[in-house]
C-alpha cells in the first residue's frame, strides 16, 4: 500500500513538473507590470508573473490553514499535558498500592511468626 502511494505521488508530481515546464516555455512573452500608485512599470515574462501569483496564493492559503489549526494544536497540547499528568498519577498510585500490599504481606508474615499465647 505504501508503494502505491509513493508511485501515485511521483506520477502527480512528475505530471505537474511537465505541465509547469510546458507552461513556462509557452509563455515567454514579456508583459508590462504596473504598480498603480507608484510611477513606472516592469516588463516580466508571463510565466514568472503566473508563478508569482500561484506562490502568493499558496503561501496565503498555508498561513490561513496554520492560523485556523491553532485551536486544534492547542487542544492537542492540552491533551498531551493531561495524559502526562494522568500517567504520573497512575505511576504514583501503583507505587502506593505496591507499598500497601508489601506492608500487608509483611504484617501477615510477622503475625504468623509470633507464637500464640498458651493458657
Amino acid at each position: 500500500m505504501k508503494r502505491i502511494g509513493w508511485l501515485l505521488y511521483w506520477l502527480v508530481a512528475g505530471g505537474l513538473m511537465v505541465l509547469s515546464v510546458i507552461f513556462a516555455t509557452s509563455n515567454l512573452d514579456p508583459v508590462p507590470l504596473k504598480f498603480w500608485p507608484f510611477p513606472g512599470e516592469a516588463s516580466v515574462p508571463l510565466f514568472l508573473l503566473a508563478i508569482a501569483v500561484f506562490g502568493v496564493g499558496f503561501f496565503s492559503g498555508a498561513i490561513i490553514a496554520w492560523i485556523n489549526g491553532g485551536k486544534t494544536r492547542g487542544r492537542a497540547r492540552r491533551a498531551e499535558r493531561l495524559a502526562r499528568e494522568e500517567e504520573r498519577e497512575i505511576a504514583e498510585l501503583k507505587r502506593k498500592l505496591e507499598a500497601a500490599e508489601s506492608a500487608k504481606r509483611e504484617a501477615e508474615t510477622s503475625r504468623a511468626l509470633v507464637p500464640a499465647a498458651t493458657e
